[in-house]
């Protein structure tokens, strides 16, 4: 029996997917959705990328062709608060906001680790390895930077 292959990109993968020329990254999700790899966006990455910046249309266009939009049910939302439960979360020196790993991040993680609890090999795309290693302790998934 062979694992289910699941990639997951992060609001930071998306930003490098969608305004910087990284062709490599995206060959590489290209070969893995022709594998049979399933490719996960996390719907609250989708809105923490376009707060953060303009993405460009057609590289967006071309990510989505290839993923499933992954939105909160409400059991991902039960795992997604007891993640930040369990994580002590730094604040903001300028605002006192609880803000890093951030909802994303948790949201990122609990659906990157309920495939993982299901036998599947799990590659997270990230620029926030260090974030994101806070909710696996034991590393369960694995964390790539784009």
């Amino acid at each position: 029996m062979s694992l289910a292959d699941v990639r997951i990109l992060d609001t930071g993968a998306l930003i490098v997917l969608t305004t910087k020329h990284k062709p490599n990254l995206r060959k590489l999700l290209g070969a893995a959705a022709s594998s049979g790899a399933t490719i996960f966006v996390p719907a609250p990455a989708l809105v923490e990328l376009g707060q953060s910046t303009k993405p460009n249309a057609k590289p967006l266009e071309d990510v989505l062709e290839l993923s499933v939009v992954a939105s909160l049910d409400q059991r991902l939302s039960v795992d997604v608060a007891e993640l930040l439960r369990e994580v002590r979360r730094e604040k903001c020196a300028k605002c006192s906001d609880l803000g890093r790993p951030n909802l994303v991040d948790a949201v990122v993680m609990a659906l990157a680790l309920d495939h993982a609890s299901k036998k599947a090999s799990v590659t997270v795309y990230t620029q926030d390895e260090d974030d994101l290693a806070l909710f696996d302790p034991r590393r369960t998934v694995t964390l790539v930077r784009p």
